[in-house]
């Protein structure tokens, strides 16, 4: 659940204004904030990529000054903004939610030490449990990492089950 985000900026006519440039940069600090991947790069909401490219938050920025933002994206549900909705909120559930995202992030940071890049395909349920699927590692039977063994799916892919994670990632050597 997010809390309501000022985006008027978006509306300013003016885009090397003040109110403008400010509005960008608390944008991509949201953008940045929100980033469960750590990805380098994020979606771009210029009105010409329209969230269809990915860019680094420096080309975001250019991007949205000289072009403007798609006025039409009122919730950046790509930059991790969930709708707000005036509810209660189940502690245990919101701080089981955040335990995962931080061993999400751990296990990505991880995967990068190794020179893997993870790349979020979707993210899917997979029963109970999900899969991480990473192409072109080491040609081995078994990769440990953490409390989690990959095991070797075929010659250029290995399978990790996850219990708790909600995520299908690709890492690509």
């Amino acid at each position: 659940m997010s809390r309501l985000i000022n985006k008027e900026w978006m509306n300013e006519s003016d885009r090397g204004g003040h109110v403008y440039t400010k509005g960008v940069e608390d944008f991509l600090e949201f953008a940045d904030r929100t980033n469960v991947t750590e990805l380098a790069t994020i979606p771009c909401p210029c009105v010409k990529c329209r969230n269809r490219m990915r860019h680094t938050p420096i080309n975001v920025r250019k991007h949205l000054v000289r072009n403007g933002i798609d006025k039409s994206y009122t919730l950046w549900a790509l930059h991790g903004e969930k709708p707000f909705v005036n509810s209660f909120i189940d502690p245990i559930a919101e701080d089981a939610h955040q335990e995962n995202i931080r061993e999400e992030q751990i296990l990505v940071r991880e995967l990068e030490m190794r020179n893997l890049k993870p790349v979020v395909l979707a993210r899917k349920k997979f029963q109970k449990n999900n899969i991480l699927v990473v192409k072109n590692i080491m040609n081995t039977k078994d990769y440990h990492l953490r409390n989690y063994t990959l095991h070797v799916k075929d010659q250029s892919s290995l399978v990790l089950i996850m219990s708790s994670f909600e995520v299908f990632y690709s890492c690509i050597y």
